[in-house]
């Protein structure tokens, strides 16, 4: 996911979509109904369900790195210096991945935020020369 959209659908699809019009729900959608009434200082909450969805993105190269993606490549034989972690090397957000994004999220009606933020997160694993990788 590119951080900073998020998929809110409208309710949930049951039946036919030629039954449904677009954006309606067939779930209906009313206020918190609860046997007592809350007490003084309580609050009705409602549960709110997301999901984090991960799929591969079609590209000829990474998303932080100018680097080919080559299924049939000899190991390490695609590497940038942003890939080996080099001090003072960048990500560069590779643009078609974006717009490939963008494009699904808008597709199954999705909110696209105007502005993404990529953070550096750091580890400390053996396997992770540069201690870091941006998400």
């Amino acid at each position: 996911r590119v951080d900073g959209g998020s998929c809110h659908r409208r309710g949930a699809p049951t039946g036919s979509t030629s039954n449904r019009i677009r954006g309606q729900s067939s779930v209906a959608q009313q206020p918190l109904h609860t046997a007592q009434k809350p007490r003084k200082g309580e609050h009705k909450w409602a549960a709110v369900v997301g999901l984090e969805i991960h799929a591969q993105i079609s590209s000829n190269s990474k998303l932080f790195s100018g680097s080919q993606v080559r299924f049939s490549a000899p190991p390490n034989s695609l590497v940038s210096f942003f890939d080996a972690s080099l001090p003072g090397t960048l990500p560069v957000l590779n643009r078609r991945c974006v717009e490939a994004a963008v494009m699904t999220g808008l597709a199954l009606n999705c909110h696209i935020n105007k502005k993404s933020l990529f953070d550096r997160k750091h580890y400390f694993y053996a396997d992770l020369p540069g201690r870091s990788r941006v998400r």
